[in-house]
């Protein structure tokens, strides 16, 4: 879906000579992940609209995207299973964090962000 879309975007941008055609290959790619990326998070951010949860979206943003990107993990073989996998991930962390939440006070809430964030402030080195 993501990879077909990616294409026709680079054919259009090919045909109305915004892009050369020996570089239609890195735009392909490069509007491809810019999509996924794009509608993920647009998802992530409408569900935690709907559900009252922005706390959740943005710890999520903050803490696991930089994760992600830099310790790489899981690959599905599609975009689109991904994509769901992503998605079921996302909201499994809401309901655990809702529930973290809701079971402690705000300031243990801080306190867990901290914890978290700390793996990237020392390298990933915990003593």
């Amino acid at each position: 879906m993501f990879h077909n879309l990616a294409v026709d975007i680079a054919f259009l941008m090919i045909k109305n000579k915004i892009v050369d055609i020996q570089q239609r290959d890195i735009y392909v790619y490069g509007l491809e992940v810019l999509l996924f990326n794009g509608s993920l998070l647009s998802v992530f951010l409408i569900a935690s609209l709907l559900c009252g949860e922005m706390i959740n979206f943005l710890a999520y943003f903050i803490f696991f995207l930089p994760l992600r990107l830099f310790s790489g993990g899981y690959h599905a073989e599609k975009s689109e299973s991904c994509f769901v996998l992503s998605t079921i991930m996302y909201d499994c962390s809401n309901k655990n964090l809702s529930a973290f939440v809701s079971e402690f006070e705000m300031d243990s809430y801080r306190s867990y962000l901290s914890y978290c964030y700390s793996g990237f402030i020392t390298d990933g080195k915990r003593e």
